[in-house]
């Protein structure tokens, strides 16, 4: 596989378990050393799109992200008071 097939990997997963699941995928076993970088990046992104299953933040969190906090999502919940989901109590 080209290094920009690899390093893509390396990009789109965040656990070892994420690398070795999208590396199990029977298509990244058709790329080779000398296959186009473009092809290698795009079959990358459809195996770990498909193999990857990625949960959305909830808006709490993106709110806070947005704001320039770096919370979890259960954090982000308690911090927030459940923002969008009627006054905080205080």
């Amino acid at each position: 596989m080209p290094a920009a097939g690899i390093e893509r990997i390396a990009r789109r997963t965040r656990t070892f378990a994420e690398v070795f699941a999208a590396a199990g995928a029977g298509r990244l076993a058709e790329l080779g050393p000398d296959t186009d970088m473009a092809d290698a990046v795009a079959v990358v992104d459809a195996v770990t799109g498909g193999v990857l299953e990625r949960r959305r933040p909830s808006p709490e969190v993106v709110v806070l992200a947005w704001a320039g906090g770096a919370l979890h999502d259960p954090a982000g919940r308690r911090g927030a008071g459940g923002a969008g989901r009627g006054p905080v109590a205080g």
